[in-house]
């Protein structure tokens, strides 16, 4: 799923996501938010949320029971928009570079 979001005909930003398929035996139906994006300009009036919202809707539409967003480490911004719209955290990923 995409979506856009325009103001005054130029691109404000855009949403994407897709659903993971279930791991054998499980019945949960999980959709994984993979990325937004609001131009530098119009960032904090919004968009980013109602693009989020949009994902949601559609997602739970389509019979989700969870939605999975993954967040760089140190990107507070994003991380205070997906945690105002009711995403915890859950899971911590490390990583060693070899």
């Amino acid at each position: 799923m995409s979506a856009v979001a325009e103001s005054e005909g130029e691109l404000a930003g855009y949403v994407a996501g897709r659903f993971d398929r279930p791991r054998s035996g499980e019945g949960a139906l999980v959709a994984r938010l993979e990325g937004v994006f609001v131009a530098r300009q119009l960032r904090r009036r919004g968009t980013g949320s109602r693009l989020c919202r949009e994902f949601v809707s559609w997602a739970r539409a389509k019979g989700a029971s969870q939605i999975t967003v993954a967040v760089a480490f140190g990107n507070q911004a994003a991380s205070s928009l997906y945690r105002n719209l009711g995403f915890v955290a859950r899971t911590l990923i490390l990583r060693l570079d070899v």
